[in-house]
């Protein structure tokens, strides 16, 4: 999850004054923030910006980001912190060919990252159901814990973009993490580590253990929108490749990326809006990693507000995705908004999305076809470049709501 991507302004409106008009200003600002999703609960904290200004460079010299957030979900007997993140990212654009980058540190901390075995055919168990949270709170808050694990990180992140030809451009990364796990007592990831489930399964979890991590990918990607907030008209194209070599724990794995946006309009205020992603992975994977894509922007996926709405993050592992993500963006008003001229509109949405724990797939454990969230939502645009967007999806296993910035693609 990128994690300013999940932010939302409070107050921007009344942080919004004259700025300095010398080209080579340095200008700070700062803005109080907060969030909701289905996945992590209600979320609050500050980003504190400092940006240095140049004539000749478009927005920005360098800017720099501080960023603070923190994460606090129910647990059905009272609130718990679900994550926390302390970040400071660094943009620095360029001129000509030259690429632009950007550069992140943070130290990071979720306690309900998701793990509910391998394959598309993982089972969600549910034993706090059979539990009275008032006669004994404490075993039906672990039990609340089943399908978690508390994943603590600390890394550092480099990624550059630059022009290559015409609408087709190139961009590289490399990041090291650190990485270590609590295992909540009883939970589906203690008993598959301890051999207690599949053996598929604990063959998953070889890098179940304290480890650093060290990844790079490099792509292509053709753009041809006619907007980067909200595009009308359309496509993004791109391929990657990743790979990632264990430290301190032997073991190297690689990925492939295709993903495809495309936008028509079908009237002067609908927008049909579409995503298809393919992705795998080979070599000793992270488990942690089967739950997510690689290219342009990495995500998680199968599952939760950003690829499938209704299901759960994190809730399907594999080496092998599919996603499609299909909308239908409908602005209803046109209007100005504290100086600048915003639209608002609804947004109705399918999303799909499996795994396969390999391929051509294991028969055991990846059978069960799509899994599906269907829903709408809200949006809002305003000036330019902000887009606040309250989407509900439900699916078989459940209903999420994702109050966030950007449309999903």
């Amino acid at each position: 999850m990128s994690l300013l991507s999940a932010l939302w302004p409070l107050a921007l409106a009344g942080l919004l004054s004259e700025t300095d008009e010398d080209p080579h200003r340095l200008e700070p600002g700062g803005v109080v923030i907060g969030a909701y999703n289905a996945d992590l609960g209600w979320g609050g904290g500050g980003v504190l910006n400092l940006a240095r200004f140049h004539p000749q460079l478009d927005p920005y010299r360098w800017r720099a980001q501080l960023a603070l957030l923190l994460f606090a979900k129910g647990s059905g007997v009272g609130p718990e912190s679900t994550f926390q993140n302390l970040s400071l990212i660094v943009d620095v654009p360029s001129r000509g060919q030259a690429p632009r980058w950007r550069f992140e540190g943070y130290v990071r901390r979720q306690s309900n990252a998701g793990w509910y075995g391998i394959g598309n055919t993982s089972a969600y168990e549910r034993p706090w159901e059979d539990l009275d949270p008032v006669a004994d709170p404490e075993a039906y808050a672990l039990a609340r814990h089943h399908n978690d694990y508390d994943r603590r990180r600390i890394g550092l992140k480099a990624a550059g973009r630059m022009d290559l030809v015409g609408d087709v451009d190139a961009f590289v990364g490399a990041a090291f993490t650190v990485n270590r796990f609590e295992l909540y007592e009883g939970s589906r990831l203690a008993l598959d580590l301890a051999g207690e489930g599949s053996e598929l399964a604990r063959q998953a979890l070889s890098w179940g253990v304290p480890h650093s991590l060290l990844e790079g990918s490099a792509g292509v990607y053709w753009d041809h929108r006619d907007h980067e907030t909200s595009p009308s008209r359309g496509w993004l194209l791109e391929g990657s490749v990743r790979g990632g070599v264990g430290l301190g724990r032997s073991g190297a794995f690689w990925g492939v990326n295709l993903t495809g946006r495309g936008y028509l309009p079908l009237t002067d205020h609908v927008v049909f809006a579409t995503r298809v992603l393919l992705d795998g992975l080979g070599g000793e994977v992270p488990f942690y990693e089967q739950a997510r894509h690689g290219g342009l922007v990495q995500e998680n996926s199968p599952g939760g507000g950003r690829s499938v709405r209704g299901v759960a993050l994190m809730r399907y592992h594999g080496r092998a995705k599919a996603l499609l993500n299909l909308e239908l963006r409908h602005q209803l008003l046109d209007f100005g908004l504290v100086g600048q001229p915003s639209r608002a509109g609804l947004t109705w949405f399918v999303d799909t999305g499996r795994v396969w724990s390999e391929l051509p797939g294991n028969p055991e454990i990846d059978g069960g076809g799509f899994h599906t969230g269907a829903g709408g939502g809200l949006w809002l645009h305003w000036g330019d470049s902000f887009l606040l967007r309250l989407d509900v999806g439900t699916s078989a296993e459940g209903t999420g709501a994702y109050l966030d910035v950007d449309h999903v693609f």
